[in-house]
């Protein structure tokens, strides 16, 4: 070992790790995605740091060509206040794709137990996220072993990105602090060009050591209701209410929203809102005959509540409960007194294969099990019995159907 090897691992050898060693070009910091300023960050499920190296050939002309190859790189992560970075992840750039077949590259990841670092299971395998402060951390390490000489790549000013690191922050962490920095205490530090020359560490700001940003749950793209923000819906009584929510949101920030209904709401008497599609359907005994109120409704994304709420007026009028005209039996709606086997069809449908509901359940409620308000719960395979025995069986001129209530 050189000299300055030995002061490079000596400096790396405390728990902060970081090299500040010959200039023979510069390892650094080339693009972080997610970032508001240089040194913060959304909160997002995941962020690429771009690794770049500008490695210059010095070879004796004529002796080698100007080729370089990669022995040992190590990156680490960590947070001085306990955010967490849910995982810690390394892929090949540009620049490392195109090292020739004699150069074997391989991967390990190191967890930190507050005094050593440890191999986190097999090559490969991410290391866990870290929560507990300065004692957490988590490494990678990128190993080539040259074989034959000169199949590494080209040197020069600009020899592209080497390699990608990935981590992940929570908006849980708002106002905490993640870093990354260059470590070699779990390896040796060895960036190499056939000797031990050592490039120069820069975290992307002009200066040596780690990188560290805060964290935000809500930059500038926070996210905005597609509708006003009081929208209003009037609805029968004995219809369904329908609404579509929609929010927009820079994706980067927000790549999965989620919908729901807003404390004291998401109680189960307000419907229910498809998280997705941000569809809200509310029907049933549940819903007054008449009156207006307001439901409030939320955006979500990684379990944080965005904090401006949709609200929503409701009018509900009891016009269209006389929905059922003549006798029962009208279950699909078609508008006809008498009842056929599409009625038939209509209530086996829901029962067992869309569970669709019905336009009018005083009509599907065949047996009247329901009384003046039949919902779901009282469409049964009895009422289907009933109007198979009306239609086929006993027929119309040995039973009749009862009054619609």
């Amino acid at each position: 070992m050189t000299k300055q090897m030995f002061v490079a691992v000596v400096l790396c050898g405390v728990v902060l790790c970081a090299s500040a060693l010959a200039q023979d070009g510069i390892v650094s910091i080339d693009h972080v995605t997610g970032s508001i300023t240089p040194q913060t960050l959304y909160a997002s499920p995941a962020h690429v740091v771009s690794i770049r190296y500008n490695l210059l050939a010095n070879e004796p002309p004529g002796i080698f060509p100007p080729y370089y190859w990669v022995g040992s790189n190590g990156f680490e992560i960590y947070s001085p206040d306990g955010a967490d970075w849910n995982y810690f992840e390394a892929s090949d750039g540009p620049l490392f794709l195109q090292l020739g077949p004699t150069v074997v590259r391989y991967r390990r990841y190191f967890v930190f137990d507050g005094s050593t670092w440890s191999l986190s299971g097999d090559y490969g395998q991410d290391p866990p996220g870290g929560s507990s402060g300065p004692a957490s951390r988590a490494g990678f390490h990128l190993g080539t072993a040259e074989f034959a000489s000169q199949d590494g790549y080209v040197g020069g000013e600009d020899n592209d990105i080497a390699l990608y690191l990935e981590f992940g922050s929570n908006l849980a962490d708002d106002g905490l602090t993640l870093c990354l920095d260059s470590c070699a205490s779990f390896v040796a530090w060895e960036w190499t060009k056939g000797s031990e020359d050592y490039p120069l560490w820069d975290n992307g700001l002009g200066v040596n050591g780690p990188r560290c940003w805060e964290i935000h749950k809500c930059p500038n793209c926070c996210p905005g209701w597609c509708a006003e923000t009081v929208g209003n819906i009037t609805f029968s009584y004995c219809g369904q209410a329908q609404y579509h929510l929609c929010a927009i949101a820079d994706p980067a920030c927000w790549p999965d929203m989620t919908y729901r209904l807003a404390p004291p709401y998401d109680n189960g008497n307000y419907g229910t809102v498809d998280p997705e599609s941000g569809l809200w359907t509310w029907s049933g005994p549940t819903v007054p005959q008449t009156g207006s109120l307001s439901i409030e409704f939320l955006v979500s994304y990684q379990g944080f509540d965005y904090p401006e709420r949709f609200v929503l007026h409701v009018t509900v009028a009891a016009t269209g409960c006389d929905c059922c005209e003549g006798r029962v039996g009208d279950a699909n709606h078609s508008g006809e007194d008498e009842p056929t086997i599409s009625d038939v069809s209509a209530l086996i449908d829901h029962l067992f294969i869309s569970r669709v509901g019905f336009d009018c359940y005083r009509e599907a409620d065949i047996n009247q099990s329901g009384g003046l308000d039949p919902y779901t719960d009282d469409i049964t395979i009895s009422d289907v019995s009933m109007l198979i025995d009306y239609l086929f069986i006993t027929g119309q001129q040995g039973m009749t159907l009862p009054e619609c209530p």
